[in-house]
This record gives C-alpha cells, structure tokens and sequence, in this order.
C-alpha cells in the first residue's frame, strides 16, 4: 500500500512538472517534504498514525503551492477485526506570515483533495471523499537547505459529513534556489544633508553651515549682490558689481589729486583769444564740471614791449577775455572764475627775441584739488 501511495504522489508530480520546470528556470525554491503524524478521526474510525511525502514550490516570498500524499493505516472501532487503509492526495495554498527571527517562518494552509478507505467491511471494499482542509504551522531552518516543519489541519469531508484533525511534523529538503532567504527590497535610501541646509552632500560644498543661514546652490552663505562678501558680514549690500569692495563689502575709496594746465598766447597788443585756443579753454572748462566744487584763477601776461601800465592792463583784459570765453561759451558759474593780470612782471622766457616775447604774452590757468575716487575691477 505505501508503494501504491508513492506511485500516485509520482505521478502527480508528473502533472506539476511543466510548471516547476519552467518556474525553476526563474529560480524559485522547491521543498521536498517527508513526516508522520496523527489524525484524530471524527468518524467510526480510530485515531492513528500516518506518514507525508509531498512536494512544495514557494511562488513568492509569501506564496507556496504544495502537492502532499498522505497514508495511515487504522481499524473501525464498532465490531473487531476490521482493519482498514487510507490514502490522502491534497494541493494546499501556503501563505507565510511575517518571519520570527532569522530562521522561524509560521504559516496558513488552505486546500482541498481526495481519500481513498479500503476495507473489508465496505461494500465493494472501497469508500471515497473528497475533503477540504485548512491549518497553521511552522517551518525552522536547521542548514541551508533543510528544514524542520511541523502543523496542524482541520479536514472536513464534503461527502460524509464528518471533520478530522491531523497533527504532522517531518523534515523539508531544500532545492533550487541560491540558499539564502529571499530579502526584502532595501528602502531606497534618501540623500544626505548633513547640515541641513536644504543641499544634499555630494554638491554641498560648505559643509557644516549653521542652521538658518540662507545658503545657495553649493550650499554655500549667500553673496545677494556678488561682490564676494557673504551677506551675514557685508555692511554695505546692493553693491554694484563693478566695485571693488573691503571685507565689510563696502566700495573702496582712494583719495588723489588731480590738476590741469591752460597756455593761452595772444598776439602783439591784442587781448583776443583766438580759435586755435579754444581747445585749452575747453580743457579747463570740461575739468570744472567734472569736479563741482573748483575755482580756477585766469593769470594775464605781457612781454615787456611798451610801458609797464599799459602792459599791466593788457594783461588784466587778456585775463577778462578767457574769463568771458570759460562762462559765455562754456557754461561755467562766474563766482567760480576769478581773472588777473600781472602785466610784465612775470615772464617765462626772454624777452630779447622775438619767440620770447610771444611766450610771455599769455594767459595761464593752474588748477588742483583733492578727490575721492570709488576703485572699480580689474
């Protein structure tokens, strides 16, 4: 009889083999399973040992299909002498519960098959059902590939209307499969910022930014106005970019003098300024209106050629003809603009040739002042 029972689970087997074929090409875990057990018989029969042989596939880490051949060998308790033997062919779902531990794996067990009863006392010697079974078990890991389980099944007959319960442990053989427990997918891992500043590590590069300040990108202090200074030290912010600036932030200022000179020459005994001087004039009137808050002082001079009176007020009205040209033609405010004549007391070069004497008669304007300059970029 235990012959007939393997040959049947074999060739069950056989049936299934199309899909663990194909399932084992993607790696699943098969389980070979042998045991005995007790069944508690709910109908005239007595309670009994029986032994498994079965053959499991995990389909996921939680789901398993099990095909299971059951066999026992019992006696009716009404009458003596009639003994009897029983075969059980099943296919159970197994669900697996949340592991305990590193090796313990309870699970539920659902599913249905036949028993075949052979006895004398049954008319025609045989009596089927069809039975439907539900459980709870557990399965622990002694090496890699070999386990220990053991479970209990609540089995119903749809036929004759009785319930039995099966109390199992045996041993599970392990194949297909790497050997190590399917592991659940790591939680992707979410991006460090250590100083929680809002950039992650790999692009921060101001590490260690104290909390609240205002970083960029890089995760770095804020320059707002770009002109090197982090906003936490910059005293001067709104900076325009084409300063330079100190470590405060603030535009450096260089103080400097500047000057411009004027050579106006005149002709003999006249006091006209002429075209071709216009451009010094200019000169002096363009560095006026660039720094608002100069004078300048137009000097008038002669050579020595006629009495030193008239010469004195030749020089006086030279001085008053720029003068005019600096405030008529170019604008500039008369309180600003002063004239003097100093006639032929001071002359530059001698007056006993005739170039001489054309570079005495002149007018001259010397002008200077301090200012303060804002230093730009290179």
């Amino acid at each position: 009889m235990a012959l007939k029972l393997g040959t049947s689970l074999a060739a069950l087997t056989l049936a299934l083999s199309p899909t663990f074929a194909s399932a084992q090409e993607e790696g699943p875990m098969f389980e070979l399973h042998g045991g005995a057990g007790r069944t508690l018989f709910g109908n005239t029969l007595n309670d009994s040992e029986h032994y498994n042989l079965g053959l499991g596939m995990n389909l996921t880490n939680r789901w398993g299909v099990e095909v299971m051949g059951t066999y026992f060998e019992t006696a009716f308790d009404e009458g003596a002498g009639f003994e009897a033997e029983g075969q059980q062919y099943r296919l159970d779902a197994l669900y697996h519960l949340a592991d305990l531990g590193e090796k313990a794996r309870p699970y539920l067990a659902l599913g249905a098959g036949h028993q075949i009863l052979d006895s004398q006392q049954l008319m025609g010697g045989e009596e089927e059902d069809t039975l439907i079974n539900a459980g709870i078990g557990i399965k622990y890991q002694l090496a890699k590939r070999l386990s220990w389980r053991t479970d209990m099944r609540v089995m119903n007959s749809m036929d004759n209307e009785y319930t039995d319960v099966a109390f199992s442990t045996g041993l599970s053989f392990l194949f297909g499969y790497s050997g190590s427990k399917p592991q659940p997918e790591p939680e992707p891992q979410q991006p460090l910022d250590s100083d929680n500043d809002g950039v992650i590590n790999e692009r921060d590069n101001c590490p260690n930014t104290p909390r609240g300040t205002r970083v960029d990108s890089q995760g770095c202090e804020r320059d707002s106005d770009n002109d090197g200074v982090v906003d936490s030290k910059d005293q001067c912010p709104g900076t325009a970019r084409q300063y330079k600036v100190d470590n405060t932030g603030c535009p450096i200022e260089l103080s400097e003098n500047v000057s411009i000179e004027m050579r106006v020459e005149f002709a003999t005994n006249s006091a006209e300024v002429r075209e071709a001087y216009m451009s010094e004039v200019k000169k002096v009137a363009d560095f006026m209106n660039q720094f608002d808050k100069t004078q300048v002082t137009v000097e008038g001079h002669t050579d020595n050629t006629g009495a030193a009176a008239y010469n004195q007020d030749l020089s006086q009205r030279r001085a008053e003809s720029v003068r005019e040209v600096l405030i008529e033609r170019f604008g500039l405010s008369a309180d600003r603009v002063k004239a003097v004549g100093y006639g032929e007391e001071r002359p530059t070069a001698t007056n006993d040739t005739a170039e001489g004497r054309e570079l005495n008669r002149r007018v001259v304007a010397e002008i200077s002042t301090d200012v303060t300059r804002t230093k730009t970029r290179d």
